[in-house]
């Protein structure tokens, strides 16, 4: 509802959230269950950190640390409610919302230090719980493609902001 507010105020979001949550209950039968992951990998002199506040931010390695990588990783189980159109068998066209249900979030370090291999993992990296994408899929001459938006930022207020876009063969 939070989510729905932001973008579109407080008079239309009730309403908004209800007809999704009533076109979710019909399309039930037909819903797969994607799982998706987000993974964030840096090398480099920088890395993730949890601040003292437990929000995720940037550091620099100290100097006699030889950095591997550090990266995020958040796991999610999606839905899909965009539409789609078919124009015939050889084209069709989609375009809608992805609803993300982030259920597990970490933080992986590694580095050297005096000869020491080093490995941090963080749990509990305050993700957001939901996320929403937009995503547009074409289907052209049998190849599924698709271009998806991630607009939300996947940690709460506070830590690392991410906006990603991304594309491929949508499987």
């Amino acid at each position: 509802m939070l989510t729905a507010r932001r973008y579109l105020g407080d008079d239309d979001a009730e309403d908004t959230v209800q007809d999704a949550l009533l076109r979710l209950w019909q399309m039930v039968g037909e819903l797969r269950q994607p799982l998706d992951a987000l993974a964030l990998h840096m090398t480099g002199d920088t890395r993730f950190v949890k601040a003292p506040d437990g929000n995720v931010a940037l550091e620099n390695y100290p100097l006699q640390v030889s950095p591997d990588f550090s990266r995020i990783k958040v796991f999610s189980l999606t839905v899909n409610l965009g539409y789609t159109h078919e124009f015939d068998e050889d084209f069709w066209i989609g375009f809608g919302p992805v609803v993300n249900f982030n259920v597990y979030g970490s933080m992986l370090t590694e580095y050297s230090l005096y000869g020491d291999d080093i490995e941090r993992l963080e749990r509990h990296i305050r993700q957001r719980p939901i996320t929403i994408d937009w995503m547009l899929r074409l289907g052209i001459m049998g190849v599924p493609l698709y271009l998806k938006y991630s607009g939300d930022n996947v940690l709460k207020d506070g830590g690392v902001k991410f906006r990603s876009l991304s594309f491929g063969l949508y499987l």
